[in-house]
Formats: structure tokens, sequence, C-alpha cells
């Protein structure tokens, strides 16, 4: 963004229209992108480990099960979402990507993985 100011190039719109997000979802983006590293990685990314999300729940303190399964819920929402825009689409079709300087795209994502999590 600096070497666009710098030329004297307008920010892209996505990036000046950032989406609003809540405080308390801070908590559960910031253990989805550490539990994003952990995924493994064959000839396509593979889902985060339930291992994974275990073990960061257990050291996040969320030992009730009640607790830990809307938590797991809520990271194997955003996976899946995560997993479907990266997988490339069909011959002549747009890649299925979303970009987190896309704000547009990320408001859409949250939106649907929050009615992901909700039903």
């Amino acid at each position: 963004m600096a070497k666009l100011e710098r030329k004297g190039r307008p920010l892209p719109a996505d990036y000046l229209d950032k989406p609003e997000l809540w405080e308390e979802s801070s908590f559960f983006f910031e253990a989805f992108f550490r539990l994003s590293g952990g995924r493994p990685m064959g000839m396509d990314e593979g889902a985060i480990p339930f291992e994974a999300i275990e073990r960061f729940a257990a050291r996040a303190g969320i030992v009730e099960v009640e607790e830990f399964d809307r938590f797991e819920r809520l990271i194997r929402s955003m996976d899946d979402e995560y997993r479907a825009r990266r997988r490339p689409k069909g011959k002549g079709e747009a890649g299925n990507t979303v970009s987190m300087k896309d704000g547009g795209g990320v408001l859409a994502l949250l939106q649907r993985i929050a009615g992901k999590a909700e039903g």
C-alpha cells in the first residue's frame, strides 16, 4: 500500500471499505489463522486436523464439551469456506479465492460462516 501511495496511485476501494468485525469474533479469527498453518498439504490443502483444534482449545481453556463443540463448529465452518474458495473452478470459470484485501469478499465470507455456525 505504501508503494501505491508513493506513486500517487489511489488505494483499492476494497482496501478502504474494510468490513467491520465484532470484537468478540477476534478470538475465533486468531484461532483460525493459527490453526491454518497446521493443515496437511498434498495435492490439495487438507482440513485442519481435529487434534490441532482440540489442542488449541485446551490451551485456550476451552474444556466444557458444549463450548468445545461450538468452537470446533466455528473453526470447521471457517475452514470449509476457506477451502471452498481456494478450490479451483472448472474451465472458463473465475478462480474461487478471496484476498484478505477484498473487503466485500471477506464480508461475504464472514456472513456465510455466521449463517453456517448458527444453523
